[in-house]
């Protein structure tokens, strides 16, 4: 395989580009307006093919790929994959959010993060409480299984040439940027799923 930037944003580009738009209605999972969250990503990507989403968008969308409905976050996803490709520096925790959502989930993965919070308490960016209630309710999350169903709705649109070009910018994440990932996230994704798209 190639480490080409460029070689690798048109393949994302090839296999991406036919997707339909999903319309506003499916672009976040909480249409209440209740979720301001949802409700500012809603708003940013209202109307937008995921070829047109600028880096300037995306830069205030870090955090959106969890409230992404899984026909938004297949649509949405090559914008981020392309923005992680191109500006790996700038593109800040992206790389990390998508990787992490294209991880299949595992109960260890709450004992990493909690090590991780102890390890190094200054990326913990909550009080003791809070950070206990946050990890209690993931804990009820993995229990109920929800974290793998919610993976599975989202690769399940995944087409063939979609899935080998994730595994495509999985292999390029490890390779070019793999010291940046002091988890070794890229391999864990690539490890618990998307290998078997080699």
């Amino acid at each position: 395989m190639t480490f080409d930037p460029a070689t690798l944003c048109l393949t994302i580009h090839a296999a991406f580009g036919p997707l339909p738009y999903p319309g506003a209605a499916h672009i976040v999972r909480d249409n209440s307006g209740a979720d301001l969250e949802s409700l500012a990503i809603c708003d940013a990507l209202h109307g937008q093919h995921w070829r047109d989403v600028s880096f300037d968008t995306l830069d205030g969308l870090r955090s959106a790929l969890p409230f992404l409905s899984p026909a938004g976050y297949r649509f949405y996803l090559p914008a981020f994959l392309i923005f992680s490709i191109v500006d790996f520096p700038r593109a800040d925790i992206i790389p990390d959010e998508v990787i992490r959502t294209l991880t299949w989930p595992n109960p260890a993965d709450l004992d990493r993060l909690r090590a991780l919070a102890q390890i190094h308490p200054e990326m913990q960016p909550f009080a003791g409480a809070e950070w206990e209630q946050i990890l209690a309710t993931l804990t009820t999350s993995y229990r109920s299984g929800e974290p793998e169903v919610t993976f599975q709705e989202r690769i399940a649109g995944f087409d063939p040439a979609q899935n080998k070009a994730i595994y495509q910018f999985l292999i390029y994440m490890r390779a070019v940027h793999g010291e940046d990932f002091s988890d070794h996230a890229p391999d864990r994704a690539l490890e618990r799923y998307w290998n078997r798209y080699a």
